[in-house]
């Protein structure tokens, strides 16, 4: 029995181009443990998103094989991998993918409809729970524009956690704020780490390294220094 909750084993990612095709992950091994907070970096065009997308169920590896807590995921069906994601991930990108028509309140509902395995008290405590977490429980009737951006990343960061999920992905998710801002959104993270959270998070901001307890440095697809 390991502590690992992620564990890839020589994986590769191709794309189709014309009739060759673009070797985008080459030979990538990793270990992520249980409550690590990981950050991968790179140049534009290393890899980084694409490896994110394969950890987090949004995209297919080509070769090599994943392991989710020591159960092997490598090839789920497109629904399995649905109901997996769903379960076991949360997800915080940069330009927040908040449905604007839609109140604060519904919004980190949103993955709560896909599962049904909530009744309708405890999803309104689950909603209520996490908008407190994030200090936004006041904004419970309002809409993302009404926001200000580092008020919707912190209610994308609720409805990432209203399923209580394993992992929380974050891609980019200071790159459209300001100092101050990003500050308080890492903070954020930060202390959900510390309670036991799983994040891994991408970006490319030397500032934020200090936050993570693990970093993956990423050219051309390949990992090039893990620290």
């Amino acid at each position: 029995m390991t502590n690992n909750i992620i564990e890839l084993k020589n994986i590769q990612k191709y794309y189709p181009l014309d009739k060759d095709k673009l070797h985008v992950l080459k030979s990538i091994n990793l270990e992520i443990k249980k409550g690590d907070f990981v950050i991968i970096m790179g140049k534009s065009g290393s890899g980084k998103t694409t490896l994110l997308n394969i950890l987090g169920f949004l995209d297919r590896l080509s070769e090599g094989e994943y392991l989710f807590k020591e159960e092997n995921v490598t090839k789920l069906s497109e629904k399995e991998r649905s109901k997996f994601r769903n379960n076991n991930i949360g997800f915080v990108f940069q330009q927040f993918n908040l449905i604007p028509t839609l109140t604060i309140y519904k919004n980190v509902e949103l993955p709560m409809i896909y599962n049904n395995k909530y009744s309708k008290e405890e999803k309104d405590k689950r909603i209520k729970n996490n908008l407190e977490i994030v200090d936004l429980l006041d904004k419970i009737n309002q809409k993302p524009l009404e926001l200000s951006g580092g008020q919707q990343q912190r209610i994308t960061i609720a409805r990432a956690l209203v399923n209580d999920p394993d992992i929380i992905f974050a891609d980019e998710p200071t790159g459209a704020l300001d100092n101050d801002t990003s500050r308080d959104i890492m903070e954020l993270l930060k202390e959900l780490n510390n309670k036991g959270k799983t994040i891994i998070m991408v970006t490319h901001d030397q500032d934020l390294v200090k936050y993570a307890t693990k970093i993956i440095r990423l050219k051309d697809g390949v990992v090039v220094e893990e620290l």
